[in-house]
């Protein structure tokens, strides 16, 4: 434990794992409440450290005995992070089923920590499974902060702000997760706590990737990096930082990339390959192999079908669309040698890419998880007010685009806002 307060994760992972070792030899060795306290210890270290494959192997090797402990806080602490561990590893369909168990749990002990744990952990599974209307959530946050209140926990105050502000972003309420970002980054200040400060600067990182700001995000992920002490909050900002090499084009970003993805794939750490896997596509394309890239992003949102990742996949649709928008807008102007190598997936795109743009951006608005005056409306109507212009449809642009800057302008200036501004201006020329 003396080595988990002090970061020293991987020393702390092998003195839990010793300790195991010695109670499976001879259980009498600490009493039942001792052990369910030695577990959530060693779920928590497991978790910030990103060694989820452990904790993975580890929760069915100690569940007999729990079960036989029963109802207490510490079983719903090392809950809470098997269930962050199960995300982590891109298995929310499990993830949602242990979250079930651990709000019962919680619910039955009817503490205000137990219950904070459970609650944060079920913002965190609707992320991914869009499980949670705008209006549950919100009533849901109110809840948490106060429970919150009444003790004291600076990672659950920190895990809390980053999950608030993670499902601020994926509903598409940019400013929610600003302030989320720089309520973390306050608290790292105030407190000396370099936890919070690198996991607030890696949020505003996953901030500016999403807003297309892929500049700043790259510049932020770098701060995040190099101020975040945790595998946790260095794997958000590793995960920004490669995505936002591809679209600004830097040398050697894709083998960055690769890189990146396979080392989260080999550590069991999925969730955070996502973020760079769909750019991927980008990149493809971006060196002239159109066919391969739009595969690599339909293969992508497939592959969180599978998983249950709902708002990933339509994320990613959002990504398709743009891309194919991209396409449909270089025509007549693609090398004769891309030409040829691509003609097949270039001939798709011209014939049906209109069609296909507006079924992904159809599907994306049936997520009744986006806010409809959040980004990806305002991306979607952007998508749609530029093919419009470029099939010179001025009247239904404008719409669109107007549209567009009414959502996004809120926000405050960005790529994207320049890029509806651009647009509108050259329609009214």
């Amino acid at each position: 434990v003396k080595s988990l307060g002090v970061f020293s994760h991987d020393e702390a992972n092998r003195y839990f794992a010793a300790a195991l070792a010695l109670y499976e030899k001879d259980p009498g060795c600490a009493s039942d409440a001792a052990f369910a306290e030695f577990l959530g210890n060693y779920a928590l270290c497991a978790n910030i450290s990103l060694d989820v494959m452990t904790m993975i192997g580890l929760a069915p090797r100690v569940r007999p005995i729990l079960d036989r402990i029963g109802d207490s806080g510490d079983h719903v602490l090392f809950l809470h992070h098997y269930v962050s561990c199960l995300i982590c590893n891109s298995r929310f369909l499990d993830a949602e089923r242990v979250q079930r168990e651990l709000t019962a749990m919680a619910e039955r002990l009817g503490d205000p920590k137990s219950r904070a744990y459970a609650m944060v952990n079920e913002l965190s599974v609707a992320v991914y499974r869009a499980a949670l209307p705008n209006d549950a959530f919100d009533a849901r946050k109110a809840q948490i902060e106060a429970a919150l209140s009444q003790f004291e926990d600076a990672y659950l105050r920190n895990f809390f702000l980053a999950t608030i502000g993670w499902d601020e972003l994926t509903r598409g309420r940019v400013n929610g997760a600003r302030d989320s970002a720089e309520r973390m980054v306050a608290l790292g200040e105030t407190n000396n706590d370099p936890r919070a400060l690198g996991y607030g600067t890696a949020m505003m990182a996953l901030v500016a990737v999403v807003t297309d700001d892929h500049a700043r995000a790259l510049e932020l992920s770098e701060e995040a990096r190099r101020l975040s002490r945790a595998e946790f909050e260095i794997a958000i900002a590793e995960a920004s930082r490669v995505a936002a090499l591809i679209p600004l084009e830097r040398p050697g970003a894709m083998a960055e990339a690769k890189d990146y993805i396979s080392r989260r794939e080999a550590d069991g750490c999925t969730l955070f390959a996502g973020v760079p896997q769909p750019m991927l596509g980008v990149g493809l394309a971006l060196e002239g192999r159109i066919g391969e890239g739009l595969q690599k992003i339909e293969d992508t949102i497939a592959r969180r079908v599978a998983e249950g990742a709902v708002n990933a996949a339509d994320w990613n649709r959002l990504l398709l669309s743009e891309v194919y928008l991209q396409i449909l807008s270089a025509e007549g102007g693609v090398p004769m040698a891309v030409l040829l190598r691509n003609f097949r997936a270039l001939a798709g795109v011209m014939l049906s890419g209109e069609k296909r743009i507006r079924a992904l951006i159809a599907t994306v608005r049936k997520n009744s998880y986006f806010d409809a005056d959040g980004h990806y409306f305002a991306r979607g109507e952007m998508i749609l007010g530029l093919l419009c212009k470029l099939k010179k449809r001025k009247a239904e642009a404008v719409a669109h685009l107007t549209a567009a800057r009414q959502l996004i302008a809120p926000t405050g200036a960005s790529p994207m806002l320049a890029r509806v501004d651009a647009a509108l201006a050259e329609l009214s020329a």
